[in-house]
């Protein structure tokens, strides 16, 4: 064969290959993906008899329920989350249990669509739907997303109820769904319920000055407030900023992502159907305090506490920039002084006692994931859509040793092992079955 002729065979094989990767199973419809040009219109007869018919409606608007979850250009068809969640919690448990089972869903979208149903999101959603309509290729695909933009566009139109509305109905559930399985729903919970102890940290905060080393360290790092009480202040302002949490990596969060994945796959089902019962909030604030216990080590807080320090010091000498945040929280002076005062209460005060450590703690997982190290993305989101995942964790773990993140690593590798001894059977017991091929 031909040196041309071999490479052209290997072109052959490896598109093949590709094809075969991205092929869609035999058993499940394919998603709306794009095509090299727009199809042709759907002929007016057929539209009228698949969405005319009651029951091959209902097929379709499950197809667009699909294709929300799965699509890339549908998510602009999504209900703010910032707005949702605190709407969602807004409403009292108690005010839900009481109505009949049958009526709690329907009045769960009455009080959330009619505040967040909006012509912006309509509008954005009409666009996704069209966008997306033009290219798929599955007439499957076609009618439901038809279905989606001709509910959409009849509520612009004429602005009904939108918890009557099928597309609106879609719309809500996906969010819903983004929003319990992405964490946003345990975040607010926990955030909900923070009560930060001033009093308690002024305290604190005057017996780790009144030691020589601490005061010293502080001072030489720039510190230039002294009273404790107006330190707990300004501790108390931060831990409940959202915008001044430092950023801990995606390995100091392994169990909380692990408990958020637990948490929403056992409540998905009741939060459609009956909101943010009481039972799930409890059991939200729960996850998160197990998870802070497993995450937030002595020696993760002490790492967290030299690389404050180290960057301060640098920041003194002046060879670096302010200490980097999560969020932008204004000047370098700001940055600064936020640095000191989170230094001060890793000083002064235990794990378990900081808000401002579990504000850092909460902030990191719910946005490392979307401000992370481009090369780091990958393992993030295969860790985050399985937790347990071993062979996941492990390549993860192996990617921060190549970049020589030793501690990173052994954090991940620990998480590791703890998920390997739960897989192992007790004594006595036989190991689980295999899955059949």
């Amino acid at each position: 064969m031909s040196e041309r002729r071999h490479e052209k065979e290997l072109k052959r094989k490896r598109k093949a290959e590709r094809e075969e990767k991205v092929a869609p199973a035999e058993t499940a419809p394919a998603p709306a993906q794009a095509a090299e040009k727009p199809q042709p219109p759907l002929a007016k007869d057929i539209i009228t008899r698949e969405l005319g018919t009651p029951e091959r409606l209902l097929v379709h608007l499950q197809r667009l329920s699909q294709l929300l979850a799965m699509v890339e250009t549908l998510q602009p068809a999504r209900l703010p989350v910032s707005r949702l969640v605190p709407e969602l919690l807004a409403i009292p448990p108690e005010e839900i249990a009481a109505l009949p089972e049958a009526q709690r869903p329907q009045k769960i979208r009455e009080r959330i669509l009619g505040k967040l149903a909006d012509p912006s999101t309509a509008r954005a959603a009409s666009i996704a739907f069209d966008a997306t309509l033009s290219q798929a290729r599955e007439q499957a695909d076609r009618f439901a997303l038809l279905a989606g933009k001709t509910f959409i566009d009849s509520w612009r139109r004429t602005g009904d109820k939108a918890h009557l509305n099928p597309a609106w109905e879609a719309i809500f559930g996906i969010s819903l769904l983004d929003a319990i399985f992405e964490g946003h729903l345990l975040a607010q919970i926990v955030r909900d319920s923070w009560k930060v102890d001033e009093a308690g940290a002024g305290r604190a905060f005057a017996k780790a000055l009144a030691k020589t080393e601490v005061a010293s360290e502080l001072e030489q790092l720039g510190l230039d407030e002294r009273d404790p009480q107006a330190l707990a202040k300004r501790y108390a302002a931060q831990a409940r900023d959202e915008g001044t949490t430092f950023l801990l990596g995606f390995d100091a969060v392994l169990h909380l992502v692990r408990a958020n994945a637990n948490f929403a796959s056992a409540n998905v089902k009741v939060l459609l159907a009956n909101g943010a019962t009481a039972e799930m909030r409890t059991a939200a604030l729960e996850a998160f305090d197990r998870s802070y216990k497993d995450d937030i080590t002595k020696r993760l807080t002490d790492d967290l506490a030299n690389e404050i320090s180290r960057q301060l010091q640098a920041l003194a000498k002046g060879e670096a920039p302010a200490p980097p945040k999560a969020k932008d929280e204004g000047s370098p002076d700001e940055a600064k002084r936020a640095s000191l005062v989170a230094l001060t209460t890793l000083r002064a005060l235990p794990a378990e006692e900081n808000a401002l450590l579990r504000n850092t703690y909460l902030g990191s997982f719910e946005i490392y994931k979307t401000v992370a190290p481009q090369e780091e993305l990958p393992f993030i989101r295969r860790v985050w859509a399985e937790p347990e995942d071993r062979w996941a964790l492990e390549e993860y773990r192996r990617f921060l040793l190549e970049r020589r993140n030793a501690h990173r690593a052994d954090r991940v590798r620990r998480y590791l092992a703890e998920i390997r001894a739960e897989g192992k059977p007790k004594d006595g017991e036989a190991p689980p079955a295999a899955a059949s091929s």
